[in-house]
């Protein structure tokens, strides 16, 4: 299958999974209250702004692009149906030529990108912008696991540049590209490939200093016992990596929650081993190096939460839920996982069949036993663009009512503006 083929089918099972999220166009978020309220204040400058520690340069320049091409009433179904296919065309990149060295298949690689689109955490992330940094990551990350015999283009690098500045996830990435620097070093590849490598390398290594300003936020929240982050990081990992991707959200749920921890303890022990043993069969094949660097880089998010974001560490610890599921701390881990586990499996000396049936369980676990989560809904039942939109779009034409906020999802965001003219209300 091509890779506009396979981005089609991304796409429309991503709309089908979300119809009524696209039939209800609302905002989320940061979206409204932070990329849209700046963008109608500083214009061109909120480009330059940081939030979170880092910058969001390509979610607020499409804010720019839809605020100047486009009725201010089509604003939200913009940032949906945009949103939306950036996540199709990375879900979809495996599909490409390029990723054959990893997986020779086409027929695998695309049951990888359809099991990429049922990966947990998408009720959250799916038609807004404020939750496209981990799909940058991605981005980036399958820049890395690319054939390590092309050199990265000059499209990719700009690619790459624009995603890197648009997210704050650029520390997981380093192992997979110092890994990629070294073989193409020793590999002697040419200049221009190693230096192609060691400059996406360098940027991704600078942008780890934006640690230092998420940390200092204010609201950071006080910091847990190391004990803690031990037993969050064991619980999270082993949800993620060994849980989630064969069990699905309802029977990982179910075996989280049972009284007695023995049941849980099998199966994870027997999960674990089946990942070890394939690691340890694996460990001279170079995709299945890219693969677990990846994911031993993804694992982490905990730990730099715990470091960096104290306020935020106590999601992960949150007894598995079907909530847990649906927001975006259950994604980027599974995502990873779900690359490394489809390695094993076209790996394994098993017959094909076999292997046919293991991608097949894949689907269905994620289909059926993750059916908790197939449905992308709606934000809420209140249409609250449709009703602020007109007072806002008011507002920027007439400066009445001035100032003018407006209510967004979730529950307690607003849109604040106010008009630099006098409103005159005689």
């Amino acid at each position: 299958m091509t890779y506009p083929r396979m981005f089609a089918v991304c796409a429309l099972l991503f709309s089908f999974r979300a119809w009524q999220r696209f039939i209800h166009m609302e905002l989320w978020a940061e979206d409204g209250a932070l990329y849209l309220a700046q963008a109608l204040e500083h214009g061109l400058r909120s480009l330059t702004f940081t939030y979170g520690g880092f910058y969001h340069l390509v979610p607020r320049a499409l804010v720019l692009l839809w605020l100047r091409a486009l009725p201010l009433e089509w604003f939200a179904a913009a940032i949906n149906i945009s949103a939306t296919l950036i996540f199709a065309a990375v879900a979809a990149m495996p599909i490409r030529r390029q990723y054959g060295w990893i997986i020779a298949s086409d027929r695998v690689r695309c049951c990888l990108c359809l099991v990429f689109c049922l990966t947990p955490g998408l009720n959250e992330m799916v038609g807004n912008y404020c939750n496209l940094p981990w799909v940058f990551c991605f981005t980036v990350a399958f820049l890395g696991l690319k054939d390590p015999s092309a050199a990265i283009s000059a499209g990719e690098a700009l690619l790459a540049i624009l995603a890197i500045a648009s997210m704050g996830q650029a520390l997981f990435l380093v192992p997979l590209f110092a890994w990629r620097l070294m073989e193409s070093i020793q590999e002697r590849r040419s200049r221009a490939h190693i230096f192609g490598n060691a400059l996406l390398l360098a940027l991704l290594a600078v942008s780890i200093g934006v640690l230092w300003l998420v940390r200092s936020n204010a609201a950071a929240g006080p910091q847990q016992p190391l004990s803690d982050l031990a037993r969050v990081f064991v619980k999270t990992t082993r949800d993620a990596v060994l849980f989630l991707p064969w069990l699905g959200d309802r029977l990982t749920i179910a075996v989280s929650g049972m009284p007695t921890a023995w049941a849980r303890a099998l199966i994870a022990t027997g999960t674990c081993a089946l990942f070890c043993t394939a690691a340890a069969r694996s460990r001279r094949n170079k995709a299945a190096q890219a693969g677990l660097l990846l994911l031993g880089g993804i694992v982490l998010w905990p730990v730099v939460s715990w470091w960096a974001r104290p306020g935020n560490f106590a999601v992960f610890a949150i007894p598995m839920n079907d909530a847990f599921t649906k927001m975006r701390y259950a994604f980027p881990t599974v995502f990873a996982a779900y690359l490394v586990w489809v390695l094993w499996i076209d790996f394994s000396k098993l017959h094909s069949a076999w292997k046919n049936s293991l991608y097949g369980l894949l689907l269905l676990m994620n289909v059926g036993f993750g059916g908790s989560r197939f449905w992308i809904k709606q934000y809420g039942p209140e249409r609250r663009w449709e009703q602020f939109a007109p007072r806002l779009k008011q507002a920027r034409e007439t400066g009445c009512p001035n100032p003018v906020a407006g209510s967004i999802y979730p529950d307690g965001w607003e849109v604040h503006y106010e008009n630099g003219r006098r409103c005159d209300e005689r």
